[in-house]
């Protein structure tokens, strides 16, 4: 989960853009841009490429981590708040895998039976004979499971190679851009309501 907070100096209300969302490899800040535009279009433009990730990596079983996943930002006065928030608690362990257990047990096999119902009912597992049969699907799940707890699992970097350093650095960049523009905005705004 990823949590960005931070403070302008402009203490005015930031004004939206309503232009189009760009690429992060893209100057997001325009003369026109606030800090409330660049941090929608950082958060549309993150959950965008993570569902692509996980798109890509045919990682959708039930769908809830792709689903689930939203952001929300905030802006009070000189105080702003962005969340990632990710939805499931597992997506760690979707983005870097897991390593083998000490012992079986748990609710790996209860996670893992449940993602075999599903995968099963949306036609998944079309090499394994008698997939709608229950006792079938309890059968795979142990085996995964046990698998899992002797093997650990591979992650896909679904997150990691989204939330990158440098992405952050640019949003960082990109907030500041905004943050004087804001305030520039303020201060004109400002000086028109004294003429």
């Amino acid at each position: 989960m990823l949590l960005c907070k931070g403070e302008t100096k402009s203490g005015g209300e930031s004004k939206k853009d309503t232009g189009t969302t760009k690429k992060m490899n893209e100057t997001i800040v325009t003369k026109h841009s606030s800090i409330s535009q660049v941090l929608e279009d950082f958060g549309n433009d993150v959950l965008g490429k993570l569902k692509n990730n996980l798109e890509r990596d045919r990682a959708i079983a039930s769908g809830a981590l792709y689903q689930k996943m939203n952001f929300t930002s905030t802006i009070m006065g000189s105080t702003f708040h962005f969340v990632l928030d990710m939805g499931v608690d597992y997506w760690k362990a979707v983005d870097e895998g897991r390593g083998p257990t000490k012992k079986a047990g748990g609710d790996l096999y209860g996670a893992i039976l449940k993602w075999v119902n599903v995968k099963a009912t949306f036609g998944g597992f079309q090499n394994v004979q008698n997939i709608s049969d229950k006792a079938v699907q309890r059968g795979l799940a142990y085996v995964i499971a046990r698998k899992i707890h002797k093997k650990g699992t591979k992650g896909n970097m679904f997150y990691s190679n989204v939330i990158t350093d440098q992405r952050m650095a640019k949003l960082k960049k990109d907030l500041s851009d905004a943050a004087a523009g804001d305030m520039k905005a303020v201060i004109t705004d400002s000086f028109k309501r004294l003429k």
